[in-house]
């Protein structure tokens, strides 16, 4: 039934300050996110939007193993206009990849980020 389809599907976003970029912080972070919620929750897909113009978070999303499933689109945050967006699709995998609880990956990320910080 349409109601529990919706519980079967999940969507991620993201953001970064510019002065961390190219850095791989995101990628490394929504791999590990993705994985988790595949192996915690009974989901088939989860989803993410990219701006059109925004070619770094689409190929982000396209290193973690999302595909381009078309153009729409999406309220951009805090209600603004809405803007173009491509939708990508990370469909399950079966995968015996690390079991990581939600605060450790996030803690991860951060420490990862405050290291090159420093350096």
């Amino acid at each position: 039934s349409p109601s529990q389809a919706g519980k079967q599907d999940m969507e991620i976003g993201y953001g970064l300050h510019p002065d961390h970029w190219g850095q791989g912080y995101i990628t490394e972070a929504a791999e590990l996110i993705c994985e988790y919620l595949f192996q915690r929750y009974p989901i088939k897909k989860i989803t993410a939007y990219a701006n059109l113009d925004n070619i770094g978070s689409q190929r982000v999303l396209e290193k973690c193993g999302f595909q381009n499933v078309g153009e729409e689109d999406q309220k951009s945050p805090r209600g603004a206009p809405l803007i173009a967006c491509i939708a990508l699709n990370a469909i399950a995998r079966n995968t015996n990849a690390c079991r990581l609880v939600p605060a450790r990956v996030l803690t991860y990320a951060t420490n990862r980020i405050e290291l090159e910080a420093q350096t």
